[in-house]
């Protein structure tokens, strides 16, 4: 695999250069600075053996893009991975500026960016793979006073790779953003900046931002945001009023005048939305979903806001998600929390007014993700397990949630997805799900991600480590996909690829819906999570071990 990135001369282009190096891909490396470029390549050469071209050329000149691909070609060079790094930026009033700084920064940070993307997109369609992966900023979320230009360049960089990887989710070919906070970078005295309120705030160094990048990259995330503070930034700066954002930045971008921490910038953002919201109805991110889902179920909305439940947006502002913790319930002591996903045609509301009984009882926080988006019954009308997992896994940082604490089920389609997410929650490292509750959903074989698996792409061991409850009915109206002989075939596949099944129900009497309709269900799948948990915290050198000793087949 080789990558080509732009910027590579200093900064989060010079980090990326070193990891992918690291990781044994070939570079084509490509900035003004030729001696900073050859000095690197042999270096990456020496500490890697990796395969380094040096193209210096300047991104400034309309002419560089087409040169770049000509000469690549000429080379006979593919490439797998394109970094869009190289950005430039000027601070002032705009008025004042001088004309052509901005147009080259418009040249640079979107029509070269934008050029290259088309030019190298083309064959990594054809081939059905290939990475992009195009640095924006936390700039792109609101309007820039002071550097109006460099703020705007950022978030057409934002909108255009966002539209761009709904395109091409079908082919193989992924889209990332990376939108970092201020970074310790050469950026800042190149765009004349180094004096400005937001600056003397705590900054990344450019190696972490590279990582955290990095990793996004090859995990498919669209978004990737560098740190707690300007994910909470991101977030928050939607539901505050415009005029607000806009002179809020303008004073971050004042020079010479007494701090105001990026953090108390966060709590007046807070507060303003607060303001506009109200105390108990829950942030408007999307609107027409949350109003679908309220008028569908108006006794079970009301339900979740009388029981305390929050309602909120999901990181990537497409939909919301409900979470209900008991008063004392702390994730740094290891308290357990339930992640759940809804059926067909369904609502977080649900999942969360079937849990509640056996949460409350126990202890458990509830998170129902709502991943439905309220039209159709496709694919596209629901979150795809590669879109969910990074959407999941930031909630649940966002709440402090510890590896092996959470609890993750499935209803029905939502079901046939856990697999999928459990895979994804394995090869990531973060091992949040110590159980699984598959309830009433196969693992279809010709869907993609476990044709994937099924093919060998996750090794071997996909589901080494991972702990399971299957449950089925016998009355199900669907046997081949969500009843017992679908719940059977992926009791064999699970097991084929190192899962451990603790835990299979079958129900005679129900129907599709049985698990809840019978207490026992419930409880028997939780005592099994907590079989698992306190197994590990008097032994937990082995996971099978562990589990082992619990393995049972209940039907009734």
């Amino acid at each position: 695999m080789r990558a080509l990135i732009t910027g590579a001369s200093s900064g989060i282009g010079y980090e990326l250069a070193k990891l992918f190096a690291r990781d044994g891909h070939d570079l084509v490396l490509v900035a003004r600075n030729r001696p900073v470029l050859e000095a690197l390549a042999d270096k990456l050469k020496e500490q890697h053996g990796t395969s380094v071209k040096v193209l210096a050329k300047d991104l400034g000149q309309p002419s560089a893009p087409q040169e770049i691909v000509s000469q690549l070609k000429k080379d006979g060079i593919q490439v797998d991975v394109l970094v869009n790094n190289a950005g430039v930026g000027a601070h002032g009033p705009f008025a004042e500026s001088d004309l052509k700084v901005q147009l080259n920064m418009i040249q640079v940070n979107l029509t070269a960016l934008t050029e290259l993307t088309r030019l190298f997109l083309e064959d990594m369609v054809k081939r059905g793979q290939g990475r992009i992966f195009n640095i924006a900023s936390t700039a792109a979320f609101q309007p820039g006073p002071l550097m109006a230009v460099y703020y705007a360049s950022k978030a057409y960089v934002l909108s255009f790779s966002e539209a761009l990887a709904e395109e091409l989710r079908p082919t193989g070919v992924t889209i990332t953003t990376l939108c970092p906070g201020p970074t310790d970078t050469g950026f800042q005295k190149a765009a004349g900046i180094q004096g400005i309120r937001l600056l003397k705030a705590k900054r990344m160094d450019a190696q972490t931002v590279a990582r955290i990048g990095y990793e996004g990259l090859f995990k498919g995330k669209v978004i990737v945001i560098s740190g707690l503070t300007n994910k909470i930034g991101a977030f928050l700066v939607r539901f505050v009023p415009r005029g607000i954002v806009r002179r809020a930045v303008r004073k971050l971008q004042e020079k010479n005048k007494q701090l105001l921490s990026w953090a108390l910038f966060l709590l007046v953002l807070a507060g303003a939305g607060s303001e506009v919201r109200g105390a108990t109805e829950p942030p408007q991110t999307e609107p027409r979903l949350l109003e679908q889902a309220r008028a569908a179920d108006p006794e079970r909305y009301r339900f979740a806001l009388d029981r305390g439940a929050q309602i909120l947006p999901t990181p990537d502002g497409r939909s919301f998600y409900v979470f209900w913790a008991p008063a004392h319930w702390k994730a740094s002591q290891r308290h357990p929390i339930l992640v759940t996903l809804h059926g067909h045609a369904s609502w977080a509301f649900d999942e969360l007014y079937l849990w509640y009984p056996a949460a409350a009882k126990r202890g458990f926080a509830i998170l129902a993700l709502q991943w439905w988006f309220g039209q159709g019954e496709s694919s596209w009308s629901y979150y795809l397990p590669q879109e969910m997992y990074p959407v999941m896994e930031t909630i649940l940082r966002g709440y402090g949630v510890l590896a092996g604490t959470a609890l993750l089920h499935g209803f029905s389609r939502g079901s046939a997805n856990v697999y999928a997410l459990t895979a994804l929650d394995q090869g990531s490292g973060n091992r949040f799900f110590k159980l699984t509750i598959a309830n009433a959903g196969g693992a279809a074989p010709d869907f993609p991600f476990n044709v994937a698996i099924s093919n060998g792409s996750y090794g071997q061991g996909a589901f080494a480590g991972t702990h399971w409850v299957l449950f089925c009915s016998e009355q199900d109206e669907n046997p081949k996909r969500d009843g017992c002989p679908a719940m059977r075939n992926t009791r064999q596949w699970l097991e084929s690829f190192g899962g451990q099944v603790d835990l299979f129900l079958e129900e005679f009497k129900q129907g599709h819906g049985g698990f809840h309709q019978n207490p026992r269900n419930v409880n028997l799948a939780l005592d099994a999570f907590d079989h698992l948990t306190t197994a590990q915290k008097e032994n937990g050198r082995s996971r099978r071990r562990s589990g082992s000793s619990f393995r049972q087949e209940s039907k009734w």
